[in-house]
């Protein structure tokens, strides 16, 4: 009993450090100098840097369905635990955006620093044993149906597509 407990504190203090490491990126670095983060988060962003609307509730809407078919599809603890940091990483970003100021500066240094903070924070979250959702769980379902397919190639492929999108 006492091991799970510690062990669930533990995974929420690394969710919770990941969401805001990771909201640092988008909103200090990545997005003020208007370089585009992949997947969901990329194109929430955009959203947000045309009608207002806060990345975070973006990011969350979008992830959603993706959530629930994940769910349907996958179930378990994996779905659970992507749920919660969902849920974390879009109030991170929305709350973060009101009160980090935006660093506007050279696109390269912004770019190399938003990448830093930006694999720091996923890792800490992929570290015990989460995403962010979006493109991780499509790519996963896509990757059970065409085994030849590596998430990694499927969710650089699907990135590259979102960063052309929004150039």
């Amino acid at each position: 009993m006492r091991k799970s407990v510690f062990k669930i504190l533990f995974d929420v203090s690394y969710f919770i450090a990941g969401a805001v490491i990771y909201s640092i990126s988008v909103n200090v670095f990545l997005s003020p100098n208007e370089i585009s983060p992949g997947g969901f988060t990329g194109v929430a962003a955009v959203i947000n840097h045309i009608t207002q609307i806060p990345t975070g509730t973006m990011l969350f809407i979008f992830n959603i369905p993706i959530l629930v078919l994940g769910y349907i599809k996958m179930g378990g603890m994996f779905i659970l635990k992507t749920s919660f940091v969902t849920v974390l990483v879009s109030l991170s970003l929305d709350i973060s955006e009101k009160i980090l100021p935006p660093l506007k500066t050279d696109g390269i240094l912004a770019s190399m620093f938003g990448g830093i903070f930006m694999g720091v924070g996923l890792s800490l979250i992929l570290l015990r044993g989460a995403t962010t959702g979006g493109l991780d769980i499509i790519a996963k379902l896509i990757n059970r149906k065409y085994r030849h397919l590596s998430v990694g190639k499927i969710i650089l492929m699907a990135d590259g597509v979102v960063i052309a999108l929004n150039a």
